[in-house]
């Protein structure tokens, strides 16, 4: 009799020091994802490799490692990223559409644009309702030159959503490439209409307006790039090749400098032969 009670007892104490472990294991997530939200990446990271030592719970550790893949992305460690992606992956995660659609993000990031498709595929593959899949997707199309793949994948998430900017963005860059410059001045239109202080956008129609020689509408959209981020050197770049060509030399080497400090290196050769 006495051995049975001691072996309850110890089997109350097994489960007990269980559940005490996966409570502090999802207090030290709660504070971990608290701290990824506010952008502290490094204690967040801290606390997440605690839990994945402290718990062997499986739901737990997919959710720990999804989190760590997220910060690594957010430091631009790729190859950690993607390790902990598929760690997450080897624990269930809830959503492993979304896992590929990051992994492939990775690579993307790490300019591997094939090994990227491959996981946009597994991603589309498991949920084809997503439009960011066939956009991200699309994306390394384009930068594998594979330009129908690209306009069809980025047709497709416009499909998925009318109001996707990204992706009216993407495809007016295509167009761009292809030299149709009317279709990719259309749609950055539509994609700042639907965000205006989209930077990227608005860029890219000003490198249309130059192409198309209307410099008065590209050194208006040049200005506003730099209103929405004051240190977006290619737009004071571009803004400078403007007013040299039409022989504004004085504000051209403005344009220039300000370039410069703000990182494009192009901007110093011509600093020093063209401005004092």
């Amino acid at each position: 009799m006495n051995n049975k009670l001691n072996y309850y007892f110890l089997l109350i104490c097994f489960f007990s020091w269980n559940c005490n472990n996966f409570n502090q294991a999802n207090k030290n997530y709660e504070s971990a994802l608290n701290l990824y939200e506010i952008g502290d990446f490094n204690s967040s990271l801290t606390l997440l490799n605690a839990v994945i030592s402290e718990t062997d719970d499986s739901a737990m550790l997919a959710e720990a490692f999804y989190l760590r893949g997220k910060i690594y992305s957010n430091l631009f460690k790729y190859t950690e990223s993607i390790e902990s992606y598929d760690n997450a992956l080897r624990y269930k995660y809830k959503n492993p559409s979304l896992i590929y659609n990051n992994k492939g993000y990775q690579l993307q990031e790490a300019g591997k644009f094939s090994a990227s498709i491959e996981e946009f595929n597994l991603a589309i593959s498991l949920d084809s309702s997503v439009p960011i899949y066939f956009n991200n997707r699309g994306f390394s199309q384009l930068k594998s030159l594979n330009y129908n793949s690209a306009l069809n994948d980025f047709d497709k998430a416009i499909q998925l959503d009318s109001n996707y900017a990204g992706a009216f963005n993407n495809r007016g860059i295509l167009f761009a490439i292809l030299n149709d410059y009317e279709s990719s001045l259309v749609n950055y239109n539509v994609a700042i209409s639907l965000m205006p202080n989209y930077k990227e956008a608005i860029y890219g129609r000003a490198t249309i307006s130059i192409l198309l020689n209307r410099y008065d509408d590209a050194l208006y959209d040049l200005a506003r790039v730099i209103e929405i981020d004051s240190c977006f050197g290619p737009a004071y770049y571009s803004a400078g090749k403007i007013f040299f060509k039409v022989e504004n030399f004085d504000e051209a080497c403005t344009q220039f400098i300000n370039a410069s400090k703000c990182g494009v290196l192009e901007a110093d050769s011509i600093i020093s032969k063209h401005c004092k």
